[in-house]
């Protein structure tokens, strides 16, 4: 009877942490992602304020509406999706719509301005890169998971060479305290 109970209880574990992981994890990450997206878009258009790039700057225009785009689908972006744009085949001569739009805008700024757009377009990549990640269960499998198990794998190792060390240490440490007595001794005797 013990066995059916174990294997019930298992199932609804196994069954909560899969509705956990799949609606409430996934909601939690979309939403973090767009809240970072949010952000990142308001510091985009504080810098046009500011006039370190211009309002009708081809880049600014064109990052804005990346930006935008993927605040509105970032619930359809799933790291499947990733893999299958990375690998697919392109046009050997086709840049990209957006990227060709950057480039334009860009080409018209002077250099620390395009180190600015090229600055929030990483910080574009490294949000959506993380949402990918965390919020999809292929990754979480195979990336997250053995970098967990790769780490605390490396954390025990140091904290067993440590221990290992500390009572060899002690070891040598008491045949050399045995030895220093027994070496005064043997002088005492002799005088």
């Amino acid at each position: 009877m013990s066995i059916y109970v174990d294997a019930i209880f298992g199932l609804i574990s196994l069954l909560l942490l899969i509705f956990g992981f799949w609606f409430l994890y996934r909601d939690f990450m979309l939403d973090r992602t767009r809240q970072k997206l949010f952000k990142l878009r308001d510091d985009w258009f504080d810098e046009a304020a500011r006039n370190e790039i211009s309002f009708d700057n081809k880049a600014y225009k064109t990052v804005r509406l990346v930006i935008n785009g993927s605040i509105r689908f970032a619930h359809k972006l799933t790291f499947l999706q990733l893999l299958v744009l990375h690998f697919a085949p392109h046009q050997s001569n086709s840049e990209g719509v957006f990227r060709t739009r950057i480039n334009e805008g860009k080409s018209a700024l002077p250099t620390e301005k395009r180190k600015l757009v090229d600055n929030y377009i990483r910080r574009y990549h490294f949000i959506l890169s993380c949402h990918l990640v965390f919020s999809s269960p292929i990754a979480v499998i195979t990336v997250i998971l053995p970098a967990i198990l790769i780490f605390l794998n490396i954390k025990m190792a140091n904290a067993l060479r440590t221990y290992v060390a500390r009572k060899a240490a002690n070891l040598v440490g008491a045949i050399f305290s045995q030895t220093d007595e027994y070496t005064y001794s043997a002088q005492y005797l002799e005088q």
